[in-house]
């Protein structure tokens, strides 16, 4: 009898070990991701083939790079995909003006297509960290 109540919490300590991990794993899927960059736009903080690590928790604060989904075709040049750029600044409408870090004017962004006000953008991830290749 006293063995089987040990395999019992045995059992009961490996069942929840197993959908801790299952629960703290789908967390980080969710909320996490490693994806590559492309583009010459952010060098010289992340150069092109970089990977970032990114959070979709919080939203971005001026001055963080983070990426987002541009829904309109003035800014459209990645055809859908994730845009990466820096924040810079967002005004009493919610309108976002958004920046490459390159200064050597290789960057496509808010220069060029102006604010990106609510609808006309989705905030994706804030990057943490970078990983150079």
């Amino acid at each position: 009898m006293k063995l089987l109540k040990t395999l019992l919490k045995i059992f009961a300590i490996l069942t929840g070990l197993f959908f801790g991990s299952i629960l703290f794993i789908g967390l980080i899927l969710t909320y996490f991701q490693v994806s590559p960059t492309f583009g010459r736009s952010m060098e010289p903080t992340i150069m092109d083939g970089d990977w970032v690590f990114s959070s979709s928790i919080k939203q971005p604060k001026v001055g963080e790079v983070f990426l987002f989904y541009c829904r309109t075709s003035r800014c459209d040049t990645a055809g859908g995909m994730s845009l990466t750029k820096r924040l810079i600044d967002v005004d009493q409408n919610g309108c976002i003006f958004v920046q490459g870090d390159n200064v050597d004017a290789l960057s496509y962004d808010s220069r060029d297509y102006g604010r990106l006000c609510p609808g006309e953008f989705e905030y994706h991830a804030v990057v943490i960290s970078i990983i150079h290749l």
